[in-house]
């Protein structure tokens, strides 16, 4: 065993430090003089005494003090005890933990074939030179399709067969959970040496975060197989503009491409898909090095025949012509077209009451209009919303047949909200969207001691009276507009192809007389988060001790009891509040805080005026979501109405609407899970995934009244997902679509260089193999990592014996010791 130091400068520093006390202790040696006195005679004998004393005692500060520097140097140094590397000849059997980078990028075309084979090929070379007796894992960095055992491999057909079954994953390495998982191969006890290699591209974007990552690895060697050089073009983003899509009106979708490389693209195709058709192409021409454009196709989805109230997805994909990197040259989503969404309008008028002659409109009036107006339509161009108005009496007296299968409530204009807080608390927390407005005859006092409830009940933050004066009732109204760098990073308020200018233009048009305060401030915010703090964790704790217990009738009561299930359209997904809760505590704890702070109040934009009041504030309540606009909807409160600005609200509420819908759109992971309205209760599920033409056989797990939960497993391939299920009335297949995609930042290639590596990575048990070199049976064996937390125990009691001495050698100086006989 071999002592090294992982930064061996702090040893030679110490070393240059520790001369600096032997320095000042010999410029400091007492020098003698003799002096012809017969009285010194007698005190010859206490005099030499005293200074063998004070020479030993100098010498122990000065030993002291030199182990002091030299201790702490060497912490700092980090040592521990290594192994010399043993040489390819040693015919010692080993283990070998062979990580095989499967991201992505590894299906990069390079002039010497794509990098996962060349990979497979340097690490089918590596296991050619084993020695007799040698056991190997097998690791795919993204994890595989096809999963591969995790004891180790003995026999080298076996090892050539697990590696041809690693396939590309649409995934990102993750260095910390290669790092864990080649740790818990290594625990594996065959009383053999380990040995780790890591056959990898470097991309640069996997090594962030890398401090103290390999300090617990015994022997890292990383192959670098990346290409000499490299262009790549890909989609890196497809969606569809507000999220909805319905069969009469041409739908947006959004089209995000980027290009690296050295040389320009021309002309590129650009190809739009809508189930396996092609619908559209346009051309697009991309600047050399780096450049990122967006693009954007109109189709109208006029095929298909989604039920009223029920979303169907339809698969939509965007291609680009091949190229070196193939994988990322699609992106595919599952859009939801839909027809007669139902919306819930509740002001202070029903629709028998209102009366334009007698100046009776509701709140909601213009904005019943905007989202569904009133013009003559075809019987095959249904409305995406089919629009509910209702009185505030209305809604008390119907209570949650009124809004059970509503995807929205928006209330505005009444003056007390009443009993219906605890109805409209129970839509919200089941996942149902709220927007509360104001204007006509709100009452802000009437709201806050209704809705208020300290947290518990529908507004984002309480109320704190209102803001200017309407025209009509003063002389000198305060005129204020929206404060467009307030709201200018939301995508509420952000259209696609508009530029900030005109934007800024837009939303400086409309004038505002008089709106409500609402305090959204840090006060409130804490006040909020620990009341929703104390709620989770009273929950969670009664969930885990399978015990219940009273609140009490008081205004400082939590209530935790867990909503009622009424709507009709929740899904599972929206049902599960605590899927996921951690089993450790700290875990947990860090869940519960997270949870806590994503219930605070956000406020979207303000006002021009002095204060900066709010006017757009969105609050999370258990799985919904409400949204206080501070002014009303019609002319009387502001000129909003009067101007394109008004259509902000067409986007707020589709926005709202699209939140409500089942999730269709997933990451590529490990695992997925998918709430589907199931009218079978046939446990056999098929999935076809991509590219595949025989499905696998699942058992989907039933949640909760009707809907079942279908796990994925492993879906690392790009591409639409189909769930087949059984009708049971009809003995017909009813298939679910959903969309998986790989990050967009896997595309980018760019690699590590190995002076960064050297840089970035001290620890010495690392090695970089490069191109034109070979991973080699060597290994290091390191103990001691920890050595140099008893160094700095060692100084610390250097520094306490010097303190020590000191303190002794001060009383026995000092007057109160001094012997008067002597």
């Amino acid at each position: 065993m071999n002592l090294s130091w992982t930064t061996w400068q702090f040893v030679l520093a110490g070393f240059a430090c520790a001369t600096g006390p032997i320095l000042i202790h010999l410029l400091n040696r007492r020098r003698t003089r003799t002096v012809s006195w017969a009285a010194m005679h007698l005190l010859r004998e206490a005099l030499a005494q005293q200074q063998r004393r004070l020479r030993l005692r100098d010498w122990l500060l000065l030993l002291l003090r030199t182990v002091a520097i030299l201790l702490f140097a060497a912490g700092l140094a980090r040592p521990f005890f290594s192994s010399g590397y043993q040489g390819d000849d040693n015919h010692s059997a080993i283990h070998a933990i062979l990580i095989i980078d499967n991201s992505l990028s590894m299906s990069y075309l390079a002039v010497d074939g794509p990098l996962l084979d060349q990979a497979k090929a340097r690490c089918l070379s590596f296991i050619r030179k084993l020695p007799p007796g040698s056991a190997v894992n097998l690791i795919p960095a993204c994890g595989n399709e096809i999963p591969l055992r995790p004891d180790p491999y003995t026999r080298v057909d076996e090892m050539r067969s697990a590696l041809g079954e690693i396939q590309i994953a649409d995934q990102s390495v993750h260095l910390r959970d290669i790092i864990n998982r080649a740790q818990q191969a290594c625990q594996i006890d065959n009383q053999l040496s380990k040995r780790i290699v890591f056959f990898t591209d470097q991309q640069k974007l996997h090594w962030t975060d890398t401090e103290d990552l390999f300090d617990e690895v015994a022997s890292l060697q990383i192959v670098d197989v990346t290409p000499s050089s490299w262009e790549n073009t890909w989609v890196s983003g497809l969606r569809i503009q507000d999220g909805l899509a319905d069969t009469s009106t041409p739908t947006t979708i959004l089209v995000r491409l980027e290009h690296h490389g050295p040389e320009p693209r021309q002309n590129i195709p650009v190809t739009l898909w809508v189930e396996g058709k092609e619908v559209a192409t346009k051309t697009i021409t991309l600047r050399g090095k780096q450049d990122l454009r967006e693009l954007t196709f109109e189709y109208t989805f006029s095929d298909f025949a989604p039920n009223p109230g029920i979303p169907l997805y339809v698969p939509v994909k965007v291609t680009l012509p091949p190229d070196r990197l193939n994988a990322d040259n699609e992106r595919v989503l599952a859009v939801p077209v839909v027809k007669h969404l139902p919306i819930v309008f509740v002001d202070q008028y029903s629709n028998t009451e209102e009366d334009a002659t007698k100046s009776q409109i509701g709140e909601t009036y213009q904005l019943r209009r905007l989202l569904a107006p009133n013009i003559p339509r075809d019987a095959n161009e249904p409305p995406v919303f089919k629009i509910r108005h209702l009185s505030i009496r209305e809604l008390q007296q119907q209570q949650r047949e009124a809004i059970s299968d509503a995807r929205l409530v928006i209330i505005a204009g009444v003056a007390d909200p009443g009993t219906s807080v605890t109805l409209l608390r129970e839509y919200v927390t089941q996942g149902g969207r709220l927007i509360v407005g104001t204007g006509g005859q709100f009452d802000h006092a009437l709201w806050n001691r209704a809705a208020w409830r300290e947290g518990d009940g529908i507004l984002p933050g309480k109320l704190t009276g209102t803001v200017g004066q309407l025209p009509e009732l003063t002389n000198n109204p305060q005129l204020f507009t929206l404060a467009f760098e307030s709201m200018e990073e939301h995508h509420y308020f952000r259209l696609p192809g508009v530029s900030k200018v005109e934007l800024e233009a837009l939303f400086s048009e409309p004038v505002f007389f008089k709106a409500v305060g609402i305090d959204a401030g840090a006060d409130a915010r804490q006040s909020l988060y620990r009341r929703a703090l104390a709620r989770f964790t009273r929950h969670v704790s009664r969930t885990t001790a399978g015990v219940r217990e009273r609140n009490e009738d008081s205004a400082e009561s939590i209530p935790d009891n867990p909503p009622p299930q009424w709507l009709g359209w929740q899904t599972s997904f929206v049902g599960s509040q605590w899927r996921g809760l951690p089993a450790d505590l700290t875990a947990r704890q860090q869940f519960l805080e997270s949870r806590a702070a994503s219930e605070l109040p956000q406020i979207r934009a303000r006002y021009t005026n002095p204060s900066h009041s709010p006017f757009l504030v969105e609050r999370r309540i258990g799985q919904g979501n409400t949204i206080f606009v501070s002014s009303g909807f019609l002319a009387r409160w502001n000129t909003l109405a009067q101007t394109h600005a008004f259509l902000i609200f067409d986007r707020i509420v589709r926005s709202q609407v699209h939140a409500t819908l089942p999730i269709r759109d997933f990451p590529s992971g490990p695992r997925i899970v998918v709430d589907i309205a199931a009218r079978s209760r046939t446990p056999d599920t098929r999935i076809f995934r991509p590219n595949r033409r025989i499905a696998d056989s699942v058992d989907a797990g039933l949640l909760h009244g009707p809907y079942l939960a279908v796990e994925v497993l492993l879906p690392l391939t790009r591409g639409i997902y189909r769930i087949a299920t059984q009708d049971d009335a009809t003995n017909q297949d009813i298939t679910t679509c959903v969309s998986v995609n790989g990050p967009s930042e896997e595309s980018n290639l760019t690699a590590l260089s190995r002076a960064d590596f050297e840089e970035n990575t001290t620890a010495t048990q690392v090695r970089w193999i490069g191109q034109d070199e070979a991973p080699t049976l060597a290994g290091v064996a390191i103990q001691g990592q920890s050595m140099w937390r008893w160094l700095i125990g060692g100084v610390i009691l250097a520094l306490i014996a010097e303190t020590v001495l000191l303190v002794r050698q001060h009383r026995l100086n000092s007057p109160a010791k001094f012997d008067p006989q002597l």
